[in-house]
């Protein structure tokens, strides 16, 4: 299987980038994951459906274990910092949510001289 990137790319499907991608969103938020996340991939998905399928088995295993609402959020949030900013944002693997405040304040002060 693999994935599809957003510049249409094609990449193999790879657990251990996935378990990554879970491992630095949980990070950011302080919580300990574990190898909680296991998503399963028959078919060829886009990176934007692999990310929902990987949110939305966070979000069913936060019933047992309501801190993994909180990686979702961050996984998503790394998502939508990704889309903005470009993928060099997130090579520093914690901090999105003040690096994302600062960037943002820095392309509005630009934008205002």
């Amino acid at each position: 299987m693999s994935v599809v990137k957003l510049d249409g790319r094609k990449e193999l499907f790879s657990v251990a980038k996935l378990r990554e991608s879970v491992s630095r969103a949980a990070a950011d938020v302080g919580v300990e994951v574990n190898g909680a996340v296991e998503v399963s991939v028959n078919r060829d998905v886009s990176t934007w459906e692999l990310a929902d399928m990987v949110q939305l088995e966070l979000l069913r295993r936060a019933i047992d274990k309501p801190e993994l609402a909180l990686v979702a959020k961050s996984h998503l949030l790394g998502r939508i910092y990704k889309e903005t900013f470009g993928k060099d944002f997130l090579k520093t693997k914690v901090g999105y949510g003040e690096r994302a405040a600062a960037r943002f304040k820095s392309l509005v002060d630009a934008g205002s001289s």
